[in-house]
């Protein structure tokens, strides 16, 4: 009956083979956004809470500014606010004006990588243009937070953004969350 030999650190040989004659394997998957923050340091959330949000505003803006050719991945945007409320998911063209600065957090709390983003929230950010709808959905007020689940589906090249658009809703507290990674 065939086996499988490997060295051990010790220089000794061993053989792998289940009571059944077949090989006993198991492996252990986990997201990319897992490996890219564990292997590279390169995941990123970026939050914005605007207290005052109005409706038909931008309350989230991200732009990869990456100059060595690395894509951003958008792996969830999470959406909520104390009003009932329309979202919508862009991308956008133009250059992000006014808004509060924003600076995406790594991930992993070991790694000293910064994001290389423009990145802007609160209810003030002008000048885009709307490339783009990917995403619309709803939240009810106070409930549960609306999520696009993208599974790193929404890719950004250099220079690309997404902005988020709180377009229907009464003034009030709106949160959006956006988790991604940066990779080639």
């Amino acid at each position: 009956m065939p086996k499988i030999s490997y060295s051990t650190t010790t220089g000794s040989q061993e053989e792998a083979q289940g009571d059944d004659g077949r090989i006993n394997t198991s492996s252990r998957t986990s997201s990319r956004l897992h490996y890219v923050s564990r292997d590279d340091g390169e995941s990123y959330s970026l939050v914005s809470n605007d207290a005052t949000a109005a409706a038909g505003t931008y309350i989230i803006y991200w732009s990869n500014t990456d100059g060595v050719g690395r894509r951003l991945f958008i792996d969830s945007i999470t959406m909520s606010g104390v009003e009932t409320a329309l979202w919508k998911v862009h991308y956008v063209t133009g250059t992000a004006a006014a808004g509060s600065s924003l600076t995406p957090i790594n991930l992993n709390n070991t790694s000293s990588n910064a994001a290389p983003a423009i990145a802007r929230g609160d209810d003030s950010i002008t000048g885009l243009t709307v490339s783009k709808t990917i995403f619309t959905g709803r939240s009810s007020a106070n409930g549960p937070p609306l999520k696009f689940d993208t599974k790193d589906a929404v890719m950004l090249g250099q220079n690309q953004a997404i902005a988020v658009e709180y377009d229907t809703g009464v003034t009030g507290v709106a949160e959006v969350t956006i988790v991604g990674y940066y990779e080639a």
